[in-house]
């Protein structure tokens, strides 16, 4: 036990678990303290045995704090605004107290101790330890009780986050249990008129160094009333009663008295040209709140403090001002009604001086670079970060911040990372994960922490794993690809489908910096030869049937899935073996967490045929993919996911892995081949929650339920890969008694950037949703943004949008413009914000079977197939449904049959067995028009117009 007397000998603690009792002799009192908490409201006697009360603190504090953490996560999903607590650092109030920054930077030495009194949200004990970086900050809160309590101060003021920052709990009825003369500065926000003055004063006054400035921003005074009137409680005074009082004070203390007037203050800082100005009482000014200094006697000079015109700005954070939003569509500032319901407009009547600052800020013009800026200050990118991201000048941004100041939108603020955090979690319910929680080792392990008695996976009809049992095997494998000589940056490619083992595999390598490259199992030969040789992977894991294709293509370190029942299974070679095998060996796992912005995985599109277009993610990247889906959809722990997908695809990937273990959900793994009528049996057995598939999936799923599926345990169907018809979601509600949703998203976007949130109502028949974390613009051919309602190409912008194709400038530049991934999707932008396609630009189809396959690739591939006169490859859209047509005119005296075998074998050995065409149809001629072009609607309109005459 440590019973220093000087609250000093603890500042730097940066442990979590130092407790003890600390001594107030003065005071005949000793109060807990664990870590950088003390508990003065738990003040008593000094006493011989108060272990009790120590152990019961600790006790609550050490077990909730994954729980407070998991709170945090998910906060986003049930809004809660304190909108005092949101608007703090934009207010009047606190901003009056900006001009005394100077001040107290003047007065305090190294090592020194500014005390913070009754501070609710955090917020002034952040920008004081931002301000004061060599001076530590002694914040005094009443318990646990309000916005943060306990696990709040425990969490953000933690020594892991905050390295100058004490908590006090303290009743302020009562002597604070805090040194006399320790404080080198004093500041009370929203406090003089709260709490019986005489003892408060005088406590203040024994605490305080006898030079110290003592600022309370915000008193309540009786010098005018509020119109309209309203209530403000607490003790009101005259200004010149306060200034009696201090008058009287000074001749027995160094200090001199001044009341100022709040909003005066607020509106000279803000926006007066005069940055200096001498500091003078105004007791009997005609504002009903006062800003009060107890400053030190003499001359006293007030300097404008504003954030971007200080030394080191580069490094602040950018803070935006929850009051205010801008409207993508429009382009303009207006007030954010929506996040504060109907009480935003009755607050601004309570506070008419801000009411009057942002007057002319409503209804502004805003450009698209300045929508970027904010976008990125939104995640928590310091303002170096994002001169880095956008590409401003340090000249233009500093012109962006005056601008900013200017109209109040956002400001530079000079807290640390987990400061800002804070105020983004209050101010706008969004949590901003840490960068030591960004990577996939430390999600993983904070999933088994959260959920580690959860089922994790399942394969249906089997026993499962939990999250603790799968963490175990997990380590195991760790180990194992160390001792296989993996390191961090190698390669492992993966070609199976989805097992338990895969997904064993993929969470070990992730968790050592591995790269893990998924490819699908129904890749060709050649393919599979082509991606070996480009990527040259350490190691692979596949199914036994394509052992021999990877040992044949030169990959020398390969194993198989434990698929017993297949044929081509070789126990010698299985991934049981590998890894008994591999435990014989003594090595040691380095335990170095991979950096967020690592690249974890690298997908891959079909691209042409020599020439598949690879698309690394980093593992902030793919965290957020799966964290969106969670927090959009609101995935719980009970939920039983059925992964219809491979990780080769992006959904797939992002719900089997990052989603299912960002709830604690469990992934149901369906049997190998399941039929329809298999899929609808396991879901029923199973108990399935959430579902995801494209269309063609739940219209059979539906065909074959005949009403079997409603009432059951379905509580999410999710689709994506092609257009949502109306028809079907009707089909779907009628037959499941619950809604289908339907997102968007690119492998080059992370996944979901557009998507219907839960409970929105349906405006547009094919619309896709609205924006989801992500920007987008519409242009025309030329580039330029389109009206709303008007077609044109989709691009989107935002952090889950990819850095560039695998070792493919060319493909990249074409795609990736100023940040802008652009879609070739056709869309319109409605006015309420709701997105709706309305075709492609591109050559890309998504299959049935959710691959996207390049129709370059099938023409590439059937160039030189010298037994056709000519052809042509189309896409097919049927409903929900996007499928590939090949149209050929053959050589005379050859057959169809043995044509049509001839381009399937081809396209199936070039590329894969999924992308041969569903159709391959023979034809007369095909129909061209200008420069040779093929006339693809001529050629499939005569198509079907054949089949209906036949």
């Amino acid at each position: 036990m440590n019973n220093s007397n000087q609250f000093s000998s603890l500042y730097n603690q940066c442990s979590l678990n130092v407790q003890g009792y600390k001594a107030f002799p003065t005071q005949c009192a000793s109060i807990p303290y664990y870590g950088h908490l003390y508990f003065g409201d738990k003040k008593d006697l000094i006493l011989p045995n108060q272990q009790d009360k120590l152990e019961k603190v600790v006790e609550y504090l050490s077990s909730s704090r994954h729980k407070y953490q998991q709170f945090l996560r998910q906060k986003g999903r049930y809004p809660s605004l304190d909108i005092y607590a949101c608007f703090q650092p934009f207010n009047e109030a606190f901003k009056a107290f900006y001009p005394f920054i100077n001040l107290i930077k003047a007065s305090v030495k190294d090592g020194d101790v500014i005390v913070n009194l009754w501070d609710r949200s955090g917020w002034t004990a952040n920008f004081l330890a931002g301000l004061f970086p060599k001076q530590h900050i002694i914040t005094v809160w009443e318990g646990d009780k309000d916005i943060l309590g306990y696990r709040g101060f425990d969490y953000w003021m933690s020594p892991l986050r905050q390295t100058n920052q004490t908590v006090l709990f303290a009743d302020f009825l009562r002597p604070l249990p805090i040194e006399d003369g320790i404080a080198a500065a004093v500041i009370g926000f929203d406090l003089l008129h709260r709490f019986h003055q005489p003892e408060l004063l005088s406590d203040i006054n024994r605490i305080a160094q006898p030079d110290a400035p003592v600022i309370f921003p915000h008193v309540h005074l009786t010098n005018n009333m509020p119109e309209p009137f309203f209530e403000r409680g607490c003790r009101q005074l005259h200004g010149n009663d306060y200034q009696h009082l201090f008058d009287t004070l000074s001749k027995t203390t160094n200090r001199k008295g001044y009341i100022f007037s709040e909003p005066f203050l607020f509106n000279w800082n803000d926006k007066s040209l005069e940055l200096e100005m001498k500091a003078q009482s105004e007791p009997a000014h005609t504002d009903y709140n006062a800003c009060i200094a107890w400053l030190p006697k003499g001359e006293i000079v007030l300097e404008a403090w504003r954030g971007h015109l200080e030394p080191g700005w580069e490094k602040m954070y950018l803070l935006q001002n929850p009051l205010l939003e801008i409207n993508n569509s429009s382009k303009t500032i207006e007030l954010n009604e929506r996040s504060f319901d109907n009480t935003l407009l009755s607050f601004l009547d309570r506070h008419p001086v801000y009411a009057n600052r942002i007057k002319e800020t409503i209804g502004s013009s805003v450009t698209t670079q300045v929508i970027e800026v904010l976008y990125w200050s939104k995640h928590g990118l310091p303002l170096c970060d994002i001169i880095q991201k956008t590409g401003v000048t340090k000249e233009e941004m500093i012109q962006m911040l005056q601008k900013f100041w200017d109209m109040d939108l956002a400001q530079a603020v000079p807290v640390n990372e987990a400061g800002f955090r804070l105020q983004t979690l209050l101010g706008q319910q969004q949590y901003i994960l840490e960068r030591s929680e960004d990577n996939l080792q430390a999600f993983w392990k904070q999933s088994v922490n959260f959920y580690g008695q959860q089922q994790w996976v399942q394969v249906a009809g089997e026993e499962g794993l939990t999250y603790d049992q799968a963490d175990e095997l997990i380590e195991l494998l760790k180990k194992a690809l160390t001792a296989q000589g993996l390191k961090k940056g190698d390669r492992l490619l993966l070609c199976t489908g989805l097992h338990t083992e895969t997904l064993l595999l993929f969470w070990a390598a992730v968790s050592i910096g591995i790269v893990v490259i998924p490819i699908s199992p129904k890749e060709s030969p050649y393919r599979i030869k082509a991606f070996i040789d480009s990527l040259k992977p350490s190691f692979a894991l596949v199914d036994p049937g394509l052992l021999d294709t990877f040992s044949g293509a030169g990959c020398n370190s390969v194993i198989m899935t434990d698929l017993i029942a297949d044929p081509l299974y070789k126990e010698e070679t299985s991934f049981q073996t590998w890894l008994e095998l591999s435990m014989v060996k003594e090595v040691q796992v380095d335990v170095i967490d991979p950096l967020y912005n690592d690249v974890a995985v690298i997908l891959w599109t079909t691209g042409s045929t020599g020439n598949p277009k690879g698309i690394p993610l980093t593992h902030q990247q793919l965290i957020r993919s799966g964290r969106l889906m969670t927090e959009t959809y609101h995935w719980k722990k009970n939920d039983r996911y059925y992964a219809l997908g491979g990780l080769e695809a992006m959904s797939g990937l992002r719900h089997a892995t990052v989603s299912v273990a960002e709830a604690g959900a469990c992934c149901v793994i369906p049997n190998k081949h399941e039929t329809i009528f298999d899929h609808l049996d396991t879901i029923i057995q199973e108990k399935i929650s959430i579902i995801t598939g494209n269309p063609v999936f739940f219209r059979q799923l539906l065909l074959s339920a005949k009403g079997k599926l409603n009432n059951k345990s379905i509580r999410l169907a999710l689709c994506t890969g092609n257009q949502l018809s109306a028809e079907l979601r009707a089909s779907w509600k009628k037959d499941t008694g619950i809604h289908m949703y339907n997102y968007y998203g690119l492998t080059e976007t992370s996944g979901i950037c557009i998507a219907e949130p839960l409970k929105s109502e349906i405006i547009h028949k094919d619309s896709i949703g609205i924006p989801i974390d992500s920007l987008i613009k519409i242009i025309d051919e030329n580039g330029q943004t389109v009206e709303n309602e008007q077609v044109g190409e989709l691009c989107i912008y935002g952090e889950g949008v990819f850095n560039g194709y695998y070792e493919n400038e060319e493909a990249t530049n074409n795609a990736l413009k100023d940040g802008w991934f652009y879609t070739k999707d056709m869309a319109i932008q409605h006015k309420d914000g709701t997105i709706s396609l309305c075709g492609r630009i591109s050559n890309m189809v998504k299959l049935p079977t959710g691959e996207r396959v390049d129709i370059s690739a099938i023409e590439e591939t059937l160039v030189n197939l010298k037994q056709l006169k000519d052809w042509a490859v189309c896409v097919i859209s049927k409903e929900e449904k996007e499928d590939i047509g090949v149209f050929f005119v053959p050589e005379d005296g050859t057959q169809y049959k043995e044509q049509t075998d001839i381009i399937k074998e081809l396209i199936r050995s070039k590329i894969g067995q999924y992308a041969v065409p569903a159709l391959i149809q023979p034809v007369n001629f095909i129909p061209r028009g200008n420069h040779n072009k093929v006339l693809h609607k001529q050629l499939i309109d005569q198509y079907f117009q054949n089949i209906k005459i036949k």
